[in-house]
This record gives structure tokens, C-alpha cells and sequence, in this order.
């Protein structure tokens, strides 16, 4: 409790004496505020951490707890630091890992700033996408079949007169409601397109769950969102679009020698 206090006083001390050197011009990153077993704390780190507590504008009690706080932080890493038998394969594995992902976030964080996507481009995508969409949404009924054959047979049942009711019953199914062409996936949303309401259509569409049969049971002409409503969803997806393109990229440029391991 002493050590605590004593660190407040201190910072009220350096806040004051730093915010004096600042208007100098003298780099507050440079100095080491603490020295813990020869581990400097600088104002950086004081920074970085009390931005990670979510403190944008510390008082000096604030600052001059992250600094304890950072001192009791340092003590004891360095002393697992220092335990010879403490740092494990695989705590160091874990140690690397959050380094790594850590810059992967910054540096993405950065490529983005740079290129960064615009209205112009924004706008562009949100009109093709509006086209896309054929002004009109679906409601659908799917029945799920293990595989394609039997998803085929059943839709061949169907075509020959059999009963929609007696072959969803017989199988798992799940209604979605009020898609768009955009949300089906690949060349089946033209399938969907072409089949009239209460029909099947024609061909039964992969998905994770098995293969769908669906049915079209309602369509409604399809409102779009207003740009501005959607504006940044879109530029958050195409950001993140960018980040792929550009972190795949990056991949197939890497220098990459798979040793010691063995491909089946």
C-alpha cells in the first residue's frame, strides 16, 4: 500500500514534469518511466496500456495506478521468465501465436487505411446488387435428401404427379423465408427465377445440411434499403473481401518448405 501510494505521488510528479518537457518538444516515448529487474516501462507502453483499460484522458491517480500495475505485471513475468523449467514448448507456441495475430490485425488494420474502399465504389456495388435481386423476393419450402439420386428421384416423383405433403413427410424440411436471388447461392437462383409459385424447381440445390428439394410457395415484390441505411455493412463486407484477396496474395508469395511432415 505504501509502494502504491508512493507510485501516485511519483506519477503526479512525472505527469507534470513530462507535460512540461512535451511543450519542449522532447519524444515522452524515449525515457523509461520504471526499470523493473532491468525491464524499462516508457510512457509508450504507460500509453498503450491505459488505452487497453479504455482510458483516453487518465487523471493522475489513474496514471499513476496502470503504472503500479504495470510494475506488478512486469515482476512477475520476469520471474517466470527467468524459471528455467517454466517456459514450455508449448506456452511458447501460445506466446508466438498472439504475437503473430496481433501484427496479422494491425497489418491488415493498416492495408486497409490505405486503400481505403469509397462511396463511388460502395455505390456501384449496392446498384448492381439491386439489379441482381430481380425485384423480388421468395418464400421457399426445402425438403432435405442424404444425397443428390435421391433428391433427384423425389423431384422426378413430383413431376409424375406424386403428392408434395406425402415426400416432405417422409423427410427432414426447412422453410426460408423472404430471400432474394442474391442470398441463393450460384447459378440456382435462376432455377428459383424460373419456377412458378407452388412448383419445384428443377434441379435440388448442395448445401452442408444435404441436398434441398425446393419448392416456391410466395413471391413479393422486393423494397430495397435505402443506400445510406446499408453504406458501411457494405464497406465493412468489402473490406473484409479486400483483406482476403490481399492476405491470400501474400500467402502464395511467401517462400513456404514443408519439412518433417508427411502428406497422405
Amino acid at each position: 500500500m505504501i509502494l502504491k501510494r508512493y507510485i501516485v505521488i511519483l506519477m503526479l510528479i512525472l505527469v507534470t514534469g513530462l507535460s512540461a518537457c512535451s511543450r519542449d518538444g522532447t519524444d515522452l516515448s524515449v525515457p523509461a518511466l520504471a526499470m523493473v529487474d532491468g525491464v524499462p516501462i516508457t510512457r509508450t507502453l504507460l500509453n498503450v496500456y491505459l488505452q487497453q483499460q479504455g482510458i483516453a484522458e487518465p487523471t493522475p491517480e489513474q496514471t499513476g495506478e496502470a503504472l503500479n500495475n504495470l510494475i506488478q505485471l512486469l515482476a512477475v513475468s520476469n520471474a517466470a521468465r527467468a524459471q528455467d523449467d517454466f517456459i514450455s514448448p508449448e506456452l511458447s507456441a501460445e506466446l508466438e501465436l498472439q504475437q503473430r495475430r496481433l501484427l496479422f490485425e494491425r497489418y491488415a488494420q493498416n492495408y486497409i487505411a490505405r486503400y481505403q474502399t469509397s462511396d463511388e465504389e460502395l455505390r456501384k456495388q449496392y446498384q448492381e446488387t439491386v439489379a441482381n435481386t430481380g425485384g423480388k423476393q421468395y418464400r421457399l419450402e426445402t425438403v432435405i435428401f442424404p444425397d443428390e439420386q435421391q433428391a433427384l428421384s423425389a423431384i422426378l416423383e413430383l413431376q409424375n404427379g406424386a403428392e408434395y405433403s406425402r415426400i416432405a413427410s417422409n423427410h427432414p424440411t426447412e422453410a426460408l423465408d423472404w430471400v432474394d436471388l442474391t442470398q441463393i447461392p450460384g447459378d440456382y437462383a435462376q432455377a428459383v427465377k424460373a419456377t412458378a409459385i407452388n412448383g419445384i424447381a428443377p434441379i435440388p440445390l448442395p448445401s452442408p445440411q444435404g441436398w434441398r428439394l425446393v419448392k416456391v410457395v410466395e413471391t413479393r415484390p422486393f423494397d430495397p434499403p435505402p443506400f445510406e441505411q446499408v453504406k458501411e455493412g457494405m464497406r465493412r463486407d468489402l473490406n473484409r473481401q479486400k483483406v482476403e484477396v490481399w492476405t491470400n496474395r501474400l500467402r502464395e508469395q511467401a517462400d513456404v518448405v514443408l519439412e518433417n511432415i508427411q502428406v497422405e
